[in-house]
């Protein structure tokens, strides 16, 4: 019996012990709680950053070859966004002189800063037209310029 009444006061103790820490582990009116949890290892932690970082060379290695495809199609024009820089503009001469095309337009909107549209010369079609004379291309080139900026802009050109 006296096994049996140890074991009682035992039970009473740790259900006391365990109400002081229920009431411990709730603050402001219960806005704030208390909860222990499960975290990561170190190992764990090692593993995911590791995982990480041999998808992130992946990526990295793996998106060049996806987004720089060029699938030419049959086409005697050439058309060339007129907002990109003068390496990307000589490139565009050489591929314009290198295959069989026989125009090139420009597209563009107009030039930021310029406080919207106000005429056909100051949209970055101009600008690119522009470029794509100084590079050799004078009689071949067509601006297609956009009044609107924003949204759908090459197919509002």
């Amino acid at each position: 019996m006296i096994a049996g009444n140890e074991v009682r006061e035992k039970a009473v103790q740790i259900d006391r012990q365990a109400k002081q820490v229920k009431d411990h582990s709730v603050r402001l009116g219960g806005l704030l709680v208390r909860r222990y949890c499960w975290t990561l290892s170190l190992f764990a932690k090692l593993l995911l950053l590791s995982l990480l970082i041999a998808f992130a060379v992946v990526v990295f290695f793996g998106i060049y070859p996806f987004l720089a495809v060029t699938h030419r199609v049959d086409a005697d024009v050439l058309v060339v966004e007129g907002w990109i820089d003068r390496n990307a503009i000589q490139i565009a001469v050489e591929e314009f002189n290198t295959h069989r095309y026989t125009r090139v337009f420009t597209t563009g909107g107009p030039v930021a800063g310029k406080g919207g549209y106000v005429n056909d010369f100051q949209t970055s079609a101009s600008v690119g037209a522009e470029l794509l004379e100084k590079a050799g291309l004078a009689d071949r080139v067509q601006m297609v310029p956009s009044h609107v900026m924003g949204r759908d802009r090459t197919y509002s050109s």
